[in-house]
């Protein structure tokens, strides 16, 4: 079967060039394995949105995460007690070495199954190398903005952001997170001058997609899967062009793309049904891979395209610390609030790091209590009301670094006899520990009269558990290594192969990565069509 357009993937990167090239006028095909949420774990939705008893749900979510296989990450969000997320084809042969721990996805809509809708444009010197000017960079933001609303507010952050977006948020934060924002209103031009900016929470949140068009209920569930859809996910925009554009848009799902190879002006897919195992071949003009980091990585090397057998992948590491709030407000689990993070922190600071330091703020929610239940069982809910003054003022803050700052991940090919099979390790940045004690005291020095903070709480998490992933395949003007790619994400070596996801950008910001995925995506298909090549 031939088609003028192919996509791989139906993640973020992968529809919202889907879309630019169907406003175009154009045709697109996409192929995606695309795992769905079970129809058992459906109907616990079902049941909420039919009664509103939110503890019924809790406890049914909870009984379906019971059942799951054992995770690396204590911290994974299985949407409505579902892992479909993460369960990869049997055909993506690949293993991990101890100190490393990465997530990928073959879910109809990728990780925006369980992405927390956290948005923001890049800071500014943090991409002023990479070989496009910044307002060519967001050129098409309004375009994306119009697929994935932002809720965001106008504060503090737009003085450290070159970009706006979003609409004003349709819910509030809580009284804590109120209070906190007061105290440094009052500093505001102090902490500026020092390099901190703050502000609310940029979210995907909206009721474009959502169960009869609800805003945010502030129903608490955020970390359990919006029972109302009102975070965006990427198949949600997928059923809609499917339904918008019947006769230009082909969606073929339970395919496993094994590898591409290119003879002459024609790109050709071997193919496999993972539903019957039975192998096909697709061919294209153009191919558009948007598979995520890891995937992508692992289909080029499959490809054997590559002169070398390993790739590099930069990330944004995370760490986090839990910091106990001093203020008047109470920040219990009765108060009803969104439960992502409701703040954003925003250090550029030269003395700590040249680049920028993104931090989340988290109040109070139910999943803080699970680290005790493996000390104290099913006697953790009793903790809350006997010690109020301590459980009543924890908070979390969430930090992202730099990827010059973070560990490097190697995707290798350790096959024989033309078998791909992968390992993925890491390659350690001492300097991270370093950056982000720096950090950690510059915080401690601003909130003295707020939060408590104890810097040897300070965990940091393996190399790859950000899934803030990219780097791979950096797009710039020359080809400067075997894997660089043009502006439009085009590979040098394979002419008509373009990237889609974060493998283009050349580095990975502390930032959040999604909404600059398709805001990239979206302005290198644009760029393709101006050029007629789409």
């Amino acid at each position: 079967m031939h088609y003028k357009n192919i996509i791989i993937g139906s993640g973020p990167a992968g529809i919202s060039a889907a879309s630019e090239i169907l406003q175009n006028e154009k045709e697109v095909t996409i192929l995606d394995v695309g795992n769905e949420i079970e129809d058992e774990k459906k109907k616990i939705v079902k049941d909420y949105l039919e009664t509103g008893n939110t503890c019924n749900f809790k406890k049914k979510v909870e009984q379906s995460k019971k059942k799951l296989p054992k995770y690396f990450d204590p911290n994974l969000k299985f949407p409505y007690g579902s892992d479909f997320v993460f369960n990869i084809s049997k055909n993506e042969k690949i293993s991990h070495d101890l100190n490393s721990n990465t997530l990928s996805s073959n879910a109809k809509g990728g990780l925006s199954n369980i992405w927390g809708t956290l948005s923001s444009p890049f800071f500014k010197k943090d991409i002023e190398n990479w070989g496009i000017s910044y307002d060519e960079f967001y050129r098409e933001k309004d375009k994306v903005e119009s697929i994935i609303p932002i809720s965001s507010s106008k504060d503090n952050l737009l003085k450290f952001f070159d970009s706006e977006i979003g609409t004003e948020h349709t819910f509030d934060v809580s009284l804590a997170s109120k209070e906190l924002l007061d105290f440094l209103k009052k500093n505001e031009d102090d902490l500026n001058n020092k390099g901190f900016f703050y502000g609310r929470s940029k979210f995907a949140v909206s009721n474009k997609y959502s169960f009869n068009k609800l805003n945010c209920q502030k129903c608490g569930l955020c970390h359990y899967g919006c029972p109302y859809e009102c975070m965006f996910n990427a198949k949600n925009l997928l059923n809609t062009l499917i339904e918008k554009f019947p006769y230009k848009f082909t969606y073929k799902q339970n395919l496993f793309v094994k590898n591409f190879k290119k003879k002459e002006n024609t790109i050709y897919l071997d193919v496999i049904d993972t539903k019957t195992n039975e192998s096909k071949q697709y061919s294209c003009e153009n191919l558009f891979i948007g598979c995520g980091p890891i995937l992508t990585a692992s289909l080029v090397l499959r490809s054997k395209i590559l002169q070398e057998k390993e790739i590099e992948i930069k990330e944004s590491q995370r760490f986090y610390f839990p910091a106990f709030y001093l203020g008047k407000s109470d920040n219990n689990l009765k108060e009803l609030k969104n439960t992502l993070p409701e703040l954003f922190f925003e250090i550029y600071n030269k003395e700590i790091s040249q680049k920028s330091i993104h931090l989340q703020f988290y109040t109070f929610n139910d999943l803080m209590l699970k680290p005790f239940e493996a000390f104290f069982g099913k006697f953790t809910k009793y903790l809350v009301k006997i010690f109020p003054f301590i459980f009543n003022r924890l908070t979390v803050i969430v930090g992202y670094i730099h990827s010059d700052h973070s560990s490097d991940i190697i995707i290798k090919d350790i096959g024989e006899n033309n078998e791909s099979r992968h390992v993925i390790s890491s390659k350690i940045n001492k300097n991270s520990k370093n950056v982000i004690n720096k950090c950690v005291k510059f915080l401690k020095k601003i909130f003295i009269k707020k939060f408590i903070i104890i810097p040897k709480l300070v965990a940091l998490n393996l190399p790859g558990s950000s899934y803030h992933y990219g780097g791979s395949f950096p797009m710039s003007n020359s080809k400067k290594k075997e894997t660089s790619t043009t502006l439009n994400g085009e590979l040098h070596i394979c002419k008509n192969v373009f990237i889609l996801d974060a493998s283009v950008f050349p580095d990975v910001p502390g930032s959040p990565t999604t909404f600059n995925i398709a805001i990239n995506s979206t302005r290198m298909i644009n760029n393709l069509v101006n050029e007629n090549r789409i």
